[in-house]
């Protein structure tokens, strides 16, 4: 038989074997397109060249290799793979793992992409973006969950009948938490009463209240640049008067792009993850957990929060926006290269100025 036959027979053998039963070993609840996928990886990248044959071991992963019923140990030895379970195995010895794609908040337009690269050249190109970032204040509002009640994995002896655990009521206890944070800490926050939202006026209260802090905790402070998402509150007419009559500028800030939003990764995941593991039964209970929790962390837990914003634009731009990484650690010496390169791009650019030549270079003399 030639090897695209074999290949065809093997596909085949496998299709129905993961058909009629679930695969054991590593494999347990796998579909019929699990053991495609696994297959077709192993034919186009050839990185398992394992050769096993009916009960010996794996020299790669050590385990007993279980073939496929109906298969011929030849033919397993042509494509150098035992049952998929034993691929399975083999793909972890590699350092594979197998993952679910991550939630993102949107799928991207071409005109959604250009919008977000063409907002994050602006900022990067931004002249004296030190003293930017200095009174970048970020505003932002996520749920808090009086009784979050995660399902947890637990440890147990082989035999031991799980906890039980109830599920968590769609209609839960939440109130909604809004922040307001810079460079140098917490300004102000607010936990609104149960299922109550933000609207037009109470943003605009809350920015009042934030100025009030910004003079008090700031005193040295010339301007603000705040920085808060595309929802309708933050653009209602409500809130661009309070912004004006504050004398506040924003921050650009493209739609669907939670990656350079610094609450989404710097505040509200630890936040909630400390908050996971209690129970609360009255408001004020939640806000006394907030507080604890802000209070414990450095002066470096909001510095690196602003100071990331840099390298996010920078991944957002070099890749065109098809980016949905979280934001990066430290930056490169080849990040910063290319940022304070065009940093001297634009303060060239800038100091250029049109002089316009005398009326006499353009007069023909006569010799």
């Amino acid at each position: 038989m030639s090897v695209p036959g074999l290949r065809n027979a093997l596909v085949k053998v496998l299709r129905d074997y993961a058909a009629r039963v679930e695969l054991q070993r590593g494999c347990q609840g796998a579909t019929r397109g699990d053991v495609r996928d696994l297959l077709t990886f192993h034919l186009q990248s050839q990185a398992l060249s394992v050769i096993v044959t009916s009960g010996t071991n794996c020299s790669m992963c050590g385990k007993k290799s279980i073939l496929c019923p109906g298969t011929h140990c030849a033919e397993l030895r042509t494509f150098g793979c035992g049952h998929v379970a034993h691929l399975t195995c083999c793909l972890e010895a590699l350092g594979y793992k197998k993952v679910l794609s991550r939630w993102i908040s949107h799928f991207l337009t071409d005109g959604t992409r250009f919008t977000l690269v063409s907002i994050c050249q602006s900022l990067l190109l931004r002249p004296q973006r030190k003293e930017f970032l200095e009174d970048l204040i970020i505003g932002d509002e996520s749920w808090i969950l009086f009784d979050s009640n995660a399902h947890r994995a637990v440890w147990l002896p082989r035999g031991g009948d799980p906890p039980t655990q109830a599920k968590t009521d769609l209609h839960s206890k939440k109130s909604l938490l809004c922040c307001f944070w810079d460079s140098r800490g917490i300004l102000y926050n607010e936990l609104l009463p149960q299922e109550h939202i933000v609207t037009g006026n109470v943003y605009a209260s809350q920015l009042q209240k934030l100025a009030d802090a910004v003079r008090e905790r700031r005193l040295r402070r010339a301007s603000v640049h705040l920085l808060h998402d595309n929802a309708r509150l933050h653009v209602a007419k409500e809130t661009r008067d309070k912004l004006e009559e504050l004398g506040w500028d924003t921050s650009p800030h493209p739609p669907y792009s939670p990656d350079i939003a610094p609450s989404d990764y710097t505040l509200f995941p630890p936040l909630k993850a400390f908050l996971a593991k209690k129970k609360f039964t009255k408001i004020e209970d939640v806000e006394r957990a907030i507080s604890d929790f802000f209070d414990s962390q450095s002066p470096q837990f909001c510095e690196k929060g602003i100071a990331d914003l840099p390298l996010s634009w920078d991944i957002v731009e070099t890749t065109d926006g098809l980016t949905s990484h979280p934001p990066p650690g430290p930056a490169t010496h080849l990040q910063e290269r290319r940022i304070r390169k065009r940093q001297l791009h634009y303060r060239r650019a800038s100091q250029i100025r049109y002089v316009p030549e005398p009326l006499s270079h353009y007069i023909l003399r006569e010799v």
